[in-house]
């Protein structure tokens, strides 16, 4: 609260300010990155396992079945995206003579900032 406060209150923003914040975006991130594609998978593959042990399947079945395919892979594409536009995003914003991506490079897993070299 003490962040949002000083962030309101006009004061610039430093790489620590936003450490945790960052700290949670990656994890959300990569759990997209390995989570979408696996579940897009295997809602593929029943799909098609049930058009193929149907039997006696009408072409519309495996039209309707292709089409939700192709619809599940547009919509991986799109959520595939998302990190990307937030990161273009991250890039615009002004922190201290540098920006949120350099910040998102500094933050360790565990919410601290990584030891600058001298």
């Amino acid at each position: 609260m003490y962040n949002l406060l000083n962030i309101l209150a006009g004061r610039e923003l430093q790489c620590g300010d936003l450490a945790q914040i960052i700290r949670i975006l990656k994890w959300v991130f990569n759990g997209i990155c390995i989570i979408v594609p696996v579940i897009i998978i295997v809602l593929i593959i029943i799909d098609v396992t049930k058009v193929a042990t149907a039997g006696n399947v009408d072409d519309k079945l495996k039209k309707e079945t292709g089409q939700k395919a192709i619809t599940r892979l547009i919509y991986a594409v799109v959520i595939f995206l998302v990190p990307t536009i937030v990161g273009l995003i991250f890039q615009l914003l002004p922190i201290d003579n540098a920006n949120v991506m350099s910040c998102w490079d500094q933050v360790n897993a565990d919410g601290t900032l990584k030891k600058q070299s001298a």
